[in-house]
């Protein structure tokens, strides 16, 4: 029998004639061309939201109680209002070398302050300064003696840190705290008198994380 063979080359197929037959082979090389998929490209939003302020409001405000007070020309009484427990403690002048007394008596007992941060962010410490002294005075007179008080931020748990300088404390799960205000009650050194009256001043505090 005759053989007659052709070959030939198109594209990547080979073709061999055998008789009267057609046998067919594909040759895959390494460098083959992988298949195209469909692609897609979209663009989306990254986003974060910044929230830093939180709300303090004075739900009691500071009182000394009611007392008598006479003031010294050359001394001072103080009364001292613990922050936690509310308790006053008087320290009178016992010796002015001869000139007249200062004094405080208390009537009432006084009351500490409580200021409450809410929205904050959650277990977070705070820092709180310490008020500087204020005056207090009679805004219905003139002339008459005044009291200065020095203020201070207490609390079970704070870490006091220096006198007047920070206290730390964290926020709770739901970003609340308590402050609770205490401080010195003074009166001046003068020969002016105390007239009947509520004696009131202003103290700021400063709060921050």
């Amino acid at each position: 029998m005759n053989l007659t063979m052709s070959n030939f080359r198109q594209g990547r197929v080979w073709t061999t004639a055998v008789g009267g037959g057609m046998a067919v082979a594909m040759v895959f090389g390494a460098s083959q061309a992988m298949a195209v998929t469909a692609t897609n490209t979209e663009n989306y939003t990254v986003s974060v939201t910044v929230d830093n302020a939180f709300t303090m409001t004075e739900t009691t405000p500071v009182s000394f109680g009611t007392i008598s007070a006479l003031s010294g020309v050359t001394n001072s009484a103080v009364l001292t209002l613990n922050g936690q427990t509310g308790v006053g403690v008087v320290v009178n002048p016992t010796d002015a070398g001869g000139a007249p007394l200062a004094h405080i008596i208390v009537i009432t007992d006084g009351t500490p302050g409580v200021v409450t941060i809410t929205g904050a962010p959650p277990s977070t410490t705070m820092t709180i300064t310490n008020p500087t002294a204020v005056t207090l005075d009679n805004p219905a007179t003139t002339g008459e003696a005044t009291f200065s008080a020095d203020m201070n931020a207490t609390g079970l748990g704070y870490l006091v840190t220096g006198h007047h300088v920070l206290l730390t404390h964290p926020t709770d799960a739901a970003g609340e705290l308590v402050i609770q205000i205490g401080g010195t009650l003074t009166t001046q050194q003068t020969a002016n008198l105390y007239t009947d009256g509520t004696y009131t001043g202003t103290y700021s505090l400063v709060v921050a994380y």
